[in-house]
């Protein structure tokens, strides 16, 4: 016979579905509570810079002069386990002599194979001064270059230096606590170049941000570098012009009537007036597809132009285009300098005219040998290309240029 049927079994088995459909969207409702109140917390999240929007000339295409190749990756990976970490500029002496600064403070000089110190800023510092935590208080070397017989340097904390490179002494030319009047001070010492009259031309890249802190003042984009002049024969220093968006190489046109500056913020190089009727004016000179660094002559009058971030990389154009997503990131957390590298490894160094056209381009497009340039200087029937972070630099044979 069939078993009579419970009722009140029934009902009860109905009350707890009802029970188990009612949990489930007050689960729903709790979760997307916690997923709002992180979202709120992550806004709210205070970020050290105040970021606006700007405009970007088009990105150049890569055609023309522009046509990918990998000229770069045939370069040579040089000083491998040297301890020779970001050797960011290159000065040859009347003698041949190479020497280049790393991040650790040190200044050192390329005999053959063999790395020779000849002094370090800082010198008794015990901190680990590759560590970007304390390369702050260990000095960072950027632009060298030799003036006479004395090597000039730039040290981005500190100022601009003069080295005996016998010896090892170090003078100090110009200090970046310096005032310059009409100017905030200057905190990213980056460049300079020296006029015939004894003049140094500088850039400080931002007034706000130090060297470990530059990509604050890259993702903010309100220009905050200038360019200035130091006179040692009076110890005057002027403002030439400001607002310049991280003002980084310095190169001088052959009879001083302007100098080309590397404005890295805004992937071009200005031109700015220092004789004529143009005097004391800024204008474009050439519109690039990367962040421009140092700037050089080439053997056959042209002018390198590495290029350290590239734009054609999805992540950094994404950073210039959207103010939102700049914000987004700092307050995510993410590593900025990171992202970059594991998505826009590759490696570009473009050849100016002096009318600002790129006539021709060098490419390593998997960031394998040639990544993150800074600098390429011509020696011995080689191109030599520094890097800020590299642990190497590059040799090049100059019968694979254009």
């Amino acid at each position: 016979p069939r078993a009579p049927i419970n009722m009140a079994d029934d009902s009860t088995s109905s009350r707890r579905g009802e029970g188990r459909l009612l949990r489930l969207p007050k689960c729903g409702i709790l979760a997307a509570i916690v997923v709002a109140l992180v979202a709120v917390a992550i806004w709210t999240r205070p970020i050290p810079i105040d970021p606006v929007p700007f405009d970007l000339a088009p990105n150049p295409a890569l055609e023309g002069a522009l046509q990918p190749n990998t000229i770069l990756a045939k370069g040579r990976r040089t000083f491998v386990g040297e301890g020779l970490v970001g050797p960011e500029s290159f000065a040859i002496n009347s003698k041949g002599e190479i020497y280049t600064g790393l991040i650790d403070g040190r200044i050192v000089k390329l005999n053959n194979n063999e790395v020779v110190n000849v002094t370090r800023f800082r010198e008794g510092m015990t901190l680990q001064c590759n560590d970007p935590e304390h390369v702050s208080k260990c000095g960072r070397p950027l632009r060298v270059d030799f003036v006479g017989d004395k090597l000039f340097v730039v040290d981005a904390f500190n100022g601009l230096y003069s080295v005996d490179v016998t010896t090892g002494d170090q003078a100090l030319i110009w200090d970046i606590k310096t005032d310059i009047p009409g100017a905030e001070e200057a905190k990213l010492l980056n460049n300079f170049a020296v006029l015939d009259n004894g003049s140094i031309l500088m850039t400080d890249s931002s007034y706000k941000f130090i060297l470990s802190n530059h990509i604050y003042d890259l993702l903010e984009a309100r220009p905050s570098g200038k360019l200035f002049m130091y006179t040692p024969s009076t110890g005057e220093t002027h403002l030439l012009i400001n607002n310049i968006s991280f003002a980084n190489g310095l190169l001088l046109s052959e009879n001083e009537d302007f100098v080309l500056i590397a404005e890295c913020g805004r992937a071009r190089i200005v031109r700015y007036y220092l004789k004529g009727p143009k005097k004391g004016s800024l204008d474009v000179f050439a519109n690039l597809p990367g962040l421009p660094d140092n700037l050089r002559t080439s053997s056959r009058g042209t002018i390198w132009v590495p290029l350290p971030g590239v734009r054609h990389g999805i992540f950094l154009e994404m950073l210039f285009s959207s103010v939102l997503f700049r914000k987004l990131i700092l307050k995510l957390g993410i590593d900025v300098i990171s992202v970059l590298s594991a998505t826009s490894p590759y490696g570009l160094i473009v050849e100016l005219d002096w009318s600002g056209n790129i006539v021709h381009s060098y490419h390593d497009p998997k960031g394998e040998v040639a990544r993150y340039p800074t600098e390429v200087v011509e020696v011995g029937g080689k191109l030599l290309i520094g890097s800020y972070v590299a642990p190497w630099i590059v040799e090049l044979d100059t019968e694979y240029l254009f």
